[in-house]
């Protein structure tokens, strides 16, 4: 039914475009005449190549990461995402102008089945030093496209803006379109217009090329030599996130990391191995951000073990992820995730972070990072979850920054969310931290289909379980919980007092609030009773929240 909707609206889009959709008064239909008139459906690159060659170009054979080849070595899907690589290039919005005083560049990137389409706006002349960068992270769909040229991709796109301390989607996803014409493409996303890109020789593209970064690198780095061993794709692949590390023969370099439900991460640039210090040394841009300091320096400490490779930052998580084990590319590079597992619903308002200063008179940070669900308007049960997200953790986080702007000390350390979907339940858990350091959570579940919010009861019905299953399993969890917690106080007063209010119908009921993330694993925010003295933190402290997942026994 999926395939035959996808259809239906890749038929709709190319009938309603071919005499309504034009750009500068070509419609599509006449576009695609254009090119099945003699154009090659494999566009040139700014270099003179064709795209389909440029290095490195890492795209997908559509064979599942873990899936074992058939027994010719091949699978029957092979190339399904490869004809998207063709669409990579440096594209100038055609604007009709002779001479505009101000330009718009399209640079298409492509990572297996994740195009990411990077705009800047720039002087003429001035391509790698836009004034303003955007970006769409396009999720092409192998069953819309049509099989004949000229090349029609067809799926989803949702906007994110990109930084070092933030990357988030700043709208909802959009069903997305690129057509291929002669020596260009036409691009349209969500309502909007179709747009008409050409290729244009005498662009560079919106960073620098790999021989500029590679002549700079060489001379920061005391003792360039060539690591023969890293050389190639690695990947890292988990049920959460996607990794992939690129190191080419030309001294090109790629990192791109992609995590379900959270904007792809992509870092492109030269490498050379340091002699002297024993490290990798690359140099480059973050695709999607503003590059107004130049190209950033990464150490990277990099050891091969047959086709393995460890790899891990100098400075931290800033570029390779944790948990930074790495196979050698055995196949064409794929995320493997499904569009569904890659688009997000819930979106970051606003990311505020700072210091404040302390009672003690010591620099402290806090970060509020505050959700909102995309799209919500016409759907009162979402905004509703909207509104009161806003009334409280919006609030609280605007008052501690303002107390903190103003010199004062905060209440909220810490506002941050996760976020899953599982079967049609769309989850979103937030939770402030105190400088008591005592925790609140809430929860919020909806359903993707109707934008009914779901209640705990519901939550627990639709996941197979019955309320006497959930509140026995919830209260095992917790006494489990509370006893390994509080091994070796139980000669405390108030240790059976705390223990039986935990296991109390005023702690485990069906208001607790529960969270089921992108397996289907069901987490609860539990009351635990507190063995607190009555003087903790100037308060009494009779119980916490604590993140239980009562039918796996893990506690987080």
């Amino acid at each position: 039914m999926k395939r035959l909707t996808a259809l239906a609206l890749a038929a709709s889009l190319l009938l309603s475009l071919s005499g309504c959709g034009d750009t500068n008064g070509t419609g599509l239909k006449d576009l695609i005449d254009q090119t099945q008139s003699g154009a090659s459906s494999e566009p040139v690159s700014s270099s003179g190549e064709q795209s389909g060659s440029k290095k490195p170009a890492p795209t997908s054979s559509g064979q599942e990461p873990d899936d074992p080849q058939s027994a010719s070595g091949e699978t029957q899907e092979t190339g399904k995402y490869e004809r998207f690589a063709l669409l990579e290039g440096v594209y100038r919005l055609d604007s009709g102008e002779e001479n505009p005083e101000f330009e718009e560049i399209l640079q298409i990137h492509a990572f297996g089945d994740v195009l990411l389409l990077e705009y800047g706006g720039c002087m003429p002349g001035q391509y790698e030093n836009p004034m303003y960068v955007s970006m769409d992270e396009f999720w092409p769909d192998p069953e819309t496209t049509p099989e004949a040229e000229p090349l029609c991709a067809m799926g989803m796109a949702q906007s994110y803006s990109s930084g070092y301390s933030l990357t988030a989607y700043s709208s909802g996803a959009k069903e997305c379109w690129a057509a291929m014409k002669e020596n260009g493409v036409v691009l349209s996303r969500g309502e909007d217009p179709a747009k008409e890109y050409v290729l244009d020789s005498s662009l560079t593209g919106l960073h620098p090329q790999t021989e500029e970064l590679l002549a700079q690198l060489k001379q920061q780095v005391s003792d360039p030599q060539r690591s023969e061993d890293v050389v190639g794709q690695w990947t890292k692949h988990t049920e959460e996130y996607v990794s992939l590390l690129s190191f080419e023969e030309d001294g090109s370099m790629i990192y791109f990391y992609q995590e379900k439900h959270k904007p792809a991460k992509a870092f492109t640039g030269a490498w050379v191995y340091d002699g002297r210090s024993k490290q990798i040394q690359c140099l480059g841009e973050w695709i999607g951000e503003s590059n107004d300091l130049g190209p950033v320096t990464l150490s990277l400490s990099c050891a091969v073990e047959g086709d393995a490779l460890s790899a891990s930052d100098l400075y931290g998580d800033v570029f390779i992820q944790p948990e930074n084990d790495f196979s050698r590319c055995s196949e064409a590079f794929t995320t493997g995730f499904s569009t569904d597992a890659l688009l997000c619903r819930i979106g970051e308002g606003a990311l505020l972070e700072g210091t404040y200063t302390d009672a003690d008179g010591k620099q402290q940070r806090y970060s509020y990072c505050l959700p909102f669900i995309y799209d919500a308007d016409g759907f009162p049960e979402l905004l509703a979850i909207n509104e009161d997200i806003d009334q409280y953790f919006g609030q609280a986080a605007w008052d501690d920054t303002a107390n903190a702007e103003n010199g004062g000390e905060v209440f909220h350390t810490e506002i941050n969310y996760i976020t899953g979907e599982w079967n049609g339940i769309q989850s979103l858990m937030i939770w402030s931290r105190t400088i008591q350091d005592r925790t609140f959570v809430a929860a919020y579940n909806y359903d993707v289909n109707t934008n009914k919010r779901l209640s705990t009861a519901e939550v627990v019905k639709r996941m197979g379980l019955s309320e006497k299953e959930f509140l026995d399993a919830l209260q095992a969890a917790a006494e489990t919980f509370f006893m390994e917690e509080n091994a070796g106080h139980a000669d405390d007063t108030r240790y059976d007092e705390a223990l039986n209010w935990t296991l109390s119908s005023e702690a485990v009921n069906m208001d607790r609030p529960v969270f089921v993330d992108d397996n289907g694993e069901l987490a609860v925010a539990a009351c635990i009773g507190s063995l607190a003295d009555e003087d903790y933190w100037n308060y009494q402290a009779d119980w916490y929240y604590q993140i239980l997942y009562p039918f796996s026994g893990a506690a987080g």
